[in-house]
This record gives C-alpha cells, sequence and structure tokens, in this order.
C-alpha cells in the first residue's frame, strides 16, 4: 500500500526532529532535507521506508540525478536502480574511481 505525503512527512519527522521546508519528490519516493544544509537528508519511500541519504542541495544538478535514482530503487527495478547508480559515479566521481598511476 502506497502512503501519502503527509505520512511521508510524518515518518521523516521521526526521523529527524529538525527537517526543514525543502523537499523533493519523484514516483517512488520524497527526500526531505535536516535544517544543516549537507549534513544529511531522510528519503521515505512510498511503501514508508526510510533512509539516511546523502544530501547534495548545494548541486541542484547531481541532487535530482541522486532523487531519480533512489526513486529508481525504492521501485524495486534492480536493473534501472543499478544503471542509474553507475551512471551517478561516473558522472560525479569519475577521478576517484580512475586508476592510480
Amino acid at each position: 500500500m502506497a502512503i501519502d505525503l503527509e505520512v511521508a512527512k510524518q515518518l521523516a519527522h521521526a526521523s529527524c526532529a529538525s527537517l526543514s521546508g525543502d523537499l523533493l519528490e519523484a514516483e517512488n519516493c520524497w527526500i526531505f532535507f535536516n535544517e544543516r544544509r549537507g549534513d544529511f537528508a531522510v528519503a521515505v519511500s512510498i511503501s514508508g521506508q526510510v533512509s539516511h541519504v546523502y544530501d547534495f542541495r548545494d548541486n541542484p544538478e547531481m541532487m535530482q540525478d541522486y532523487l531519480m535514482m533512489f526513486s529508481a530503487y525504492c521501485s524495486g527495478d534492480e536493473a534501472r536502480a543499478g544503471e542509474l547508480y553507475r551512471e551517478f559515479m561516473r558522472r560525479y566521481y569519475a577521478d576517484e574511481l580512475s586508476p592510480r598511476t
């Protein structure tokens, strides 16, 4: 059974009492943000699973890509989530993933 935004907010608040008013919404999840930027965010899936996730608000494009990746994960589509994860890592962490010489 899918939850709605109000239930998701309650679950997020139970995990982090200092939520800001910022939130992102995707097909399969919401991401709520801590008042302290960059600290962490709280993701709630439409099934009610709560997770602490990264806060990339300082890079809106990266945050949007992360939201789409997490939404795919919440959907249960492991192949799509894996594909988006690999693309995310290539796009934002290519230097760290390169072999050292």
